[in-house]
């Protein structure tokens, strides 16, 4: 934030409160090793994730470090793509190689 953002300050706040609520449910609901966020929010943008990851340390009883996702934009395609993979090795290409074994 620039000096002279003053008037947005507390807007920027309450978002970041909601930001946390809502990682705060997806950390109580599945309990990740790792949350890593992209999108918008870059490495670059160092006060939005330091401001966030001390609102969670505040919040919650766990130690858990939110972090940039290196792909940036691509982040969620990464994911999906990396879970696909891990699907079809586990479910199809293991599977049959098993069966051949037998």
């Amino acid at each position: 934030m620039q000096a002279g953002d003053e008037d947005v300050k507390s807007i920027y706040h309450d978002v970041l409160q909601v930001w946390v609520i809502l990682l705060m449910n997806i950390i109580l609901l599945i309990n990740p090793e790792h949350l890593i966020v992209g999108g918008a929010i870059t490495p670059k943008n160092v006060l939005t994730i330091d401001t966030i990851n001390a609102m969670l340390k505040k919040a919650l009883f766990i130690e858990l470090k939110v972090k940039v996702s290196e792909v940036g934009e691509n982040a969620v395609l990464t994911g999906g793509l990396y879970e696909l993979k891990r699907y079809v090795l586990n479910n199809e290409i293991v599977k049959a190689a098993v069966g051949d074994l037998e």
